[in-house]
């Protein structure tokens, strides 16, 4: 009885939810198979330090994003890379 109510309940609840997609004709996709592209594994606690305590953190790593891509293709002056891989950044038991 409960699964007939259902049955006649659930399509006349459900016709006011429409799907939507959304287009996006003209942008620029950014996202790269994990294939593809070079990656960077970084050990934050040894990649750059912010505070000057010789230790590495975040806000080292982000002051430093520069030298990892700058974003132009045409200069040398950074690694080129196109995603970070972060090793633990929390201490180990």
């Amino acid at each position: 009885m409960i699964f007939a109510a259902i049955l006649i309940f659930l399509p006349a609840f459900s016709g006011g939810c429409k799907s939507s997609v959304t287009s996006l004709k003209g942008v620029k996709s950014l996202a790269r198979k994990p294939g593809e592209g070079v990656y960077y594994s970084l050990f934050v606690r040894s990649f750059a330090d912010s505070n000057g305590d010789g230790i590495g953190d975040l806000k080292g790593l982000t002051e430093r994003l520069d030298y990892l891509n700058d974003g132009n293709d045409s200069t040398t002056g950074d690694l080129g890379i196109n995603g970070i891989w972060l090793l633990p950044i929390f201490p180990s038991p």
